[in-house]
């Protein structure tokens, strides 16, 4: 169960970090260049609710999976994979 509970946190962070500019001065930057003042969110001081979440999943047209990263996480390293939709 924990490493499920990681997963969602992991999704969630994602889901987060590409819905928001979340401390990159990078692309904070070029947001202001492109006239664009960016909402920063501290998601691990005010993490969003379950409808917030979906909102910003509906807004994006992704699905939960499709944020989270998979590169030197807790996912990789369970070799994590979708489930099959049609599987039981």
């Amino acid at each position: 169960m924990k490493a499920v509970r990681r997963l969602s946190a992991e999704g969630i962070g994602s889901a987060l970090l590409a819905a928001t500019v979340v401390g990159s001065g990078v692309m904070a930057e070029s947001l202001r260049n492109a006239g664009v003042e960016p909402t920063v969110i501290e998601y691990l001081k005010t993490p969003p609710d379950r409808a917030t979440l979906k909102d910003l999943l509906t807004r994006m047209g992704m699905q939960p999976r499709q944020l989270l990263r998979e590169k030197g996480t807790l996912y990789a390293k369970l070799d994590a994979k979708p489930r099959d939709p049609g599987a039981s």
